[in-house]
């Protein structure tokens, strides 16, 4: 799955489950699916993440995304970045994985 489309479901799940504590996950994630600036934003926030080449960068963000839910650093960097976003990905994966 796309990173744009876990986002939009991730917005979607939020806004039925909506609080305050979600409110400031939930603009930046708004803004940056409306900007397109998911792995910018990655890329410049984390000092894990950051010099990748964009394919690089692309494919690991998505490699964890995927991936069974393991503490890797590539995980815990973006539980960091997107904690409610992450914990609903590896959620997820917890149920069907």
């Amino acid at each position: 799955m796309k990173n744009a489309n876990i986002f939009l479901e991730w917005l979607n799940y939020a806004k039925k489950n909506y609080n305050s504590s979600l409110k400031s996950e939930y603009d930046l994630c708004l803004k940056l699916l409306l900007d397109g600036g998911i792995y910018k934003y990655i890329e410049e926030s984390s000092d894990f993440f950051k010099g990748l080449e964009y394919k690089k960068l692309k494919q690991s963000i998505l490699a964890v995304i995927n991936a069974e839910n393991k503490p890797t650093k590539q995980n815990k960097e973006l539980s960091r970045l997107f904690p409610n976003v992450m914990l609903w990905v590896n959620a997820i994966k917890r149920k069907f994985i």
